[in-house]
């Protein structure tokens, strides 16, 4: 049984030709479930972010932070919620080396980086940012990320990430 976005398809090798019925409704994507190799349907689910995202990526923008979305989402979906918290740069990416190479792109023009995002399935960009914030990470072996937090709370996020990192200007790829 596979079950995941389209991405994750494509990596599996499992085609989702007529399953894509057309352009979904703002924050609503597709995720797909396979039995033995073969697409067995879809299911939509909403995507819409939590209304204190908007508040905690106006709060770090204030901060002269820079938010940049890295999404393994298609580019409707990442385009999307980053419109609807206020993030204006989406990185949408299909595989995590692609998303490597956008951190890695950052490092290399000076920028600090801070990666959000979750133990399981980030780690390698923890590894590569100056600074990897971790979601709902604590009581799990420690691993590659500096900062673990309980929740996945945008507000907890933003006060971990303004304590560790003080007020200089960072990129964050969420």
């Amino acid at each position: 049984l596979v079950v995941g976005s389209r991405a994750l398809f494509l990596q599996e090798h499992i085609s989702v030709a007529g399953a894509e019925g057309g352009a979904l409704p703002s924050g609503r994507k597709n995720v797909y479930v396979a039995l033995d190799g073969r697409l067995q349907g879809t299911v939509v689910l909403d995507a819409a972010p939590r209304v204190v995202a908007a508040v905690a990526m106006q709060r770090l923008q204030s901060r002269h932070v820079e938010p940049v979305l890295l999404s393994y989402e298609s580019r409707e979906v990442a385009e999307s919620v980053a419109s609807a918290v206020g993030i204006e740069h989406v990185r949408p990416c299909t595989s995590e080396e692609e998303a490597l190479r956008e951190v890695d792109a950052l490092v290399e023009v000076g920028r600090i980086v801070s990666v959000v995002g979750m133990p399981e399935r980030d780690e390698a960009l923890f590894e590569r940012a100056h600074v990897g914030l971790a979601m709902r990470a604590c009581g799990q072996p420690f691993r590659a990320w500096s900062v673990a937090t309980m929740s996945s709370d945008p507000r907890t996020i933003t006060a971990a990430f303004e304590e560790l990192c003080g007020y200089e200007t960072h990129i964050v790829a969420l």
